[in-house]
C-alpha cells in the first residue's frame, strides 16, 4: 500500500482554502447548465432534521447588526444524524426534569425546555438529494437559510492526514490525479476514469466521499507510478457549480467530475429497496 502522507505531500488541485462548512447556495448564472448541475447532485443523498411539520431543524443566529438567519445541518452520514438526534433527546430531557426538580424553578424556563424536549422528540431523519436541497436552498422558501454540511469524523481525519492540514475545512472529496510527461518531455496531469478502471463512463473523473475507494484504486497503478491523492472541499465543488465566471478549462474539469455516493447509504439504499422487494412480492 502506497503512503497516504507521501501522496498528500503533493500539489492538490483547485485550492481548499475555504472558511468553515457553511455553504450558502445564492442565485444568478452558474458555471454548467441547470440540468447538469442538478445531475451530478441527485445521486448523493444527505439527511437533514425536520420537525413534524416537515420544516427544517435550524438555529438561528445574530450578526453584529442584529440580522437574523438560519443555520441548518447537513449530514453525510445518517449514523451521525441520528446519534445527534438521539443525544439531543436525552440533553433536553435531562435539562428539564433538573430544572422542574428545582425548589425555585423558573415557569419559563421550564417552558422554553419542554418546547426544546418536544422538538427533539418530533424530530425526524429526512433522506434527502443533494439536488433537492439545491433546488430548495435557491427558492424563495430558503430566504436567509444557509446549510451547515457535516462530515464524519472518519473522513475528516483522513483529509487532514492527506493535505497535513490539522483542521480539514468541510467535508472532504477524494479523488486520484497522475503525473505523467508528454511527448515534448512537459509534465502533464491526468485523471483515472471509470472507463480507463473498467467501469461503463466515458471519461468521468469518480470523485469519493470517502477516502477507501482511493486506497483501493491505487493497488491497480504500478509501485513508479507518479500519483496524487487530491481532496476538495463539497462546499468548494458547490462554489464552483455556482460560479459562472469559472475559466473554461475548469469548467471542463467540473463537467467530467461524477460524485460517488458514500458506502453508508449506498448500503442503505441498497437496504431499502430489498425492503420494498420483499414487499411486493
Amino acid at each position: 500500500m502506497k503512503s497516504l502522507v507521501h501522496l498528500g505531500q503533493k500539489a492538490l488541485l483547485m485550492g481548499t482554502a475555504i472558511a468553515g462548512t457553511v455553504a450558502g447556495f445564492a442565485g444568478g448564472a452558474l458555471a454548467l447548465p441547470e440540468a447538469t448541475v442538478i445531475e451530478k447532485l441527485r445521486p448523493i443523498p444527505m439527511y437533514m432534521l425536520i420537525n413534524d411539520e416537515g420544516q427544517p431543524i435550524f438555529a438561528t443566529i445574530t450578526d453584529q447588526s442584529g440580522n437574523e438567519s438560519g443555520v441548518t445541518g447537513v449530514f453525510v452520514s445518517p449514523s451521525d444524524a441520528e446519534n445527534l438526534v438521539a443525544n439531543r433527546r436525552t440533553e433536553s430531557n435531562q435539562l428539564l426534569q433538573e430544572e422542574r426538580a428545582k425548589a425555585d424553578a423558573n415557569p419559563e424556563v421550564i417552558a422554553a425546555l419542554e418546547e426544546q424536549a418536544n422538538l427533539w422528540e418530533e424530530a425526524t431523519i429526512l433522506p434527502i438529494g443533494l439536488d433537492r436541497i439545491y433546488q430548495f436552498a435557491r427558492s424563495n422558501e430558503a430566504e436567509n437559510l444557509t446549510f451547515k454540511f457535516l462530515p464524519t469524523m472518519e473522513q475528516l481525519n483522513a483529509a487532514a492526514e492527506v493535505t497535513q492540514q490539522e483542521d480539514f475545512p468541510g467535508v472532504p472529496l477524494f479523488f486520484l490525479s497522475v503525473q505523467e510527461k508528454d511527448a515534448n518531455g512537459q509534465d502533464v496531469v491526468s485523471f483515472p476514469t471509470l472507463a480507463s478502471n473498467g467501469g461503463d463512463g466515458q471519461g468521468e473523473i469518480p470523485v469519493f466521499f470517502e477516502v477507501d475507494p482511493i486506497l483501493e484504486q491505487l493497488d491497480d497503478f504500478p509501485e513508479n507510478e507518479d500519483l496524487s491523492i487530491n481532496v476538495m472541499p463539497l462546499e468548494v465543488f458547490i462554489a464552483k457549480l455556482l460560479d459562472s465566471d469559472l475559466p473554461a478549462e475548469e469548467q471542463e474539469f467540473l463537467e467530467a467530475m461524477t460524485l460517488i455516493p458514500p458506502m453508508e447509504s449506498a448500503q442503505l439504499i441498497q437496504s431499502i429497496l430489498e425492503q420494498q422487494q420483499q414487499q411486493q412480492q
